[in-house]
């Protein structure tokens, strides 16, 4: 089995490889590709790596960030080469701030929600998008405004009328910025037992506006979302969405104080019943994981069209540093994306060891050592 790092370890190597500094690093042949579409892998790198210079940045307006950014600095992809024959490794933070990490927690929450969804609508519920808003002040930390709206959720939870009629829901914070106070506000989607919708909303707002909430909107679901597959993945979708989900009201040091007022908080939730499925769900899935299914085949090493092997000089490239050269046109560099992307995918099927032998064995008939 192969291991997805090489020595030296990536974490230890604080400069970009050596050569990056005299040129860019050509092929054999000196060839040149187009350059490479932007993707979800991509926007993720680039996107963690300005959140993480942002985090030293502001360290001295915002406590915490710091440490926030030395967790997102251990996040690395990239690949290594040593005497002609490449590694693909990765270091994931799992951090929910980082937005290349978050990418894959969303894509399981995702199908968690949407499979209770289905449920409580093919079993005839009645279901509320209610919408949980609270006042912003001018000046209040994204911390305390999170806080306070928490609370204020809480509070209202713990109220008899609002346990015996709501039978389940999914909850999900989101954050936007009106001048200068962070508006906080929750987005749940709940299943109604006993009472009709029109009374539900009055009681609910009533209940809410006691705790220290102010507006909400909620509107009947189940009708719509039983008519069409299509707005019952939308509406997954925008409950699994994370809590800026692109807010172009932030300012980079405003999404620093939001990452670092929510680390070890949650900004999702289920309840009721609807914690009980989604239990149900994850046990099925963990049974469907263990069915192995077939590796996809990696990127070859050699170019169809011009004939070159995949070749960079020794040495240890990240993600962000193959993403320059790949601009530059280095058929090489756009190749070890693939195979970084395509190990972060299947290292941990059985025949990934054998898969990357494979390659290496390309690579070393055509001038690598053993």
């Amino acid at each position: 089995m192969y291991e997805i790092s090489l020595y030296p370890d990536p974490s230890s190597v604080k400069k970009e490889d050596f050569q990056i500094e005299v040129g860019v690093v050509q092929n054999i042949n000196r060839s040149k590709v187009e350059k490479p579409s932007r993707s979800a892998f991509r926007e993720g790198v680039e996107r963690r790596n300005r959140l993480k210079d942002a985090c030293f940045d502001y360290r001295e307006q915002v406590p915490g960030s710091a440490r926030l950014g030395r967790k997102l600095g251990r996040c690395f992809q990239g690949v290594s080469f040593r005497e002609g024959l490449v590694n693909p490794w990765f270091r994931n933070c799992r951090d929910k701030s980082c937005p290349f990490c978050r990418a894959a927690k969303q894509r399981e929450t995702r199908k968690e929600v949407q499979a209770v969804i289905k449920d409580r609508v093919n079993a005839g519920a009645m279901l509320s998008f209610v919408t949980f808003t609270q006042r912003g002040f001018e000046g209040e930390s994204p911390a305390k405004a999170r806080a306070r709206l928490m609370k204020s959720w809480a509070k209202m939870m713990r109220q008899p009328y609002i346990r015996r009629n709501i039978k389940g829901f999914y909850r999900s914070l989101e954050v936007v910025k009106n001048g200068a106070s962070f508006h906080y506000h929750l987005h749940a989607l709940v299943e109604i037992d006993g009472v009709s919708h029109t009374k539900f909303k009055r009681h609910v707002s009533h209940y809410w506006s006691a705790a220290g909430g102010g507006f909400i909107s909620a509107k009947r679901k189940d009708k719509e979302l039983r008519s069409s597959l299509k707005k019952l993945n939308g509406m997954a979708w925008e409950l699994s969405s994370y809590l800026t989900k692109g807010n172009t009201t932030l300012t980079m040091k405003d999404w620093v104080e939001v990452a670092v007022a929510g680390r070890g908080k949650r900004d999702y939730g289920f309840g009721g019943i609807w914690a009980k499925i989604r239990k149900v769900f994850r046990l099925a899935q963990r049974k469907k994981k263990k069915e192995i299914p077939a590796i996809e085949e990696p990127p070859s090493p050699m170019n169809e069209e011009t004939g070159e092997v995949a070749w960079l000089p020794d040495g240890i490239y990240r993600a962000k540093t193959l993403f320059r050269l790949a601009d530059r046109g280095d058929w090489s560099s756009a190749w070890a994306i693939k195979l970084v992307k395509w190990a972060f995918r299947w290292s941990q099927h059985p025949d990934f060891g054998s898969k990357l032998e494979r390659i290496r064995l390309t690579l070393r008939g055509f001038g690598g050592d053993s």
